[in-house]
Parts: C-alpha cells; sequence; structure tokens
C-alpha cells in the first residue's frame, strides 16, 4: 500500500516541479524548457505506476495485467532519468571545457 501513498505522492510533486521548471526555462531560453518537460514526463509515469499499484493492491492479485502496467510505467521513468542523466554529464562536460579553456 505505501507504493501508492508515495508514488502519487512523489509522482505529483516530481510533475508540479516540471511544470514550474518548465515555466523558469520559458521565460530564459527555450532549451530551459527541455528539463521540465522531462521532469513533467517522469512525474506523470510515477504518478500512473502509482495508480496501477492501487489498483493491483486492492483487486487482492485478480488483476495481473496491472502489473505490466505498473512495470511499464517504471520502465519509462528509469528511461527518462537515465536521459536526463545523460544531458545532464554532456552539459556539465562543456562547463568544465568552457571553464578550462576559460581559466586555463
Amino acid at each position: 500500500m505505501r507504493i501508492a501513498f508515495w508514488g502519487k505522492f512523489v509522482g505529483a510533486v516530481i510533475t508540479v516541479y516540471g511544470v514550474l521548471i518548465a515555466l523558469q526555462g520559458l521565460f530564459t531560453t527555450l532549451v530551459g524548457v527541455i528539463p521540465g518537460i522531462l521532469a513533467y514526463l517522469v512525474g506523470r509515469s510515477i504518478y500512473f505506476s502509482a495508480g496501477h499499484a492501487k489498483a493491483f493492491i486492492y483487486s487482492k492479485g485478480k488483476r495481473v495485467m496491472e502489473v505490466g502496467d505498473i512495470l511499464r510505467f517504471a520502465a519509462r521513468s528509469f528511461l527518462l532519468i537515465g536521459v536526463i542523466m545523460i544531458i545532464f554529464i554532456v552539459f556539465y562536460g562543456m562547463y568544465l571545457i568552457i571553464v578550462w579553456n576559460y581559466y586555463g
């Protein structure tokens, strides 16, 4: 039951965070919107995964298809988090190269 509650809570918080980051990025640069959109999508995936977990728990194991949906949304969340991490590493590497060339 904890996965249903915490999944919905964390999913909702990440979704709101994604919207706020996207709005902030919209006012600075259009590229700044991308992390917000990705965070929004991660939050939605976690939220939907928790919803399917709750449905599976309340069905007392009769709705086995819910497990497939839980895993599908969890896999989508992991994929998006991986993409965010790759983007972060690339931009951090670019930052280090620029700083190295400027001060070195």
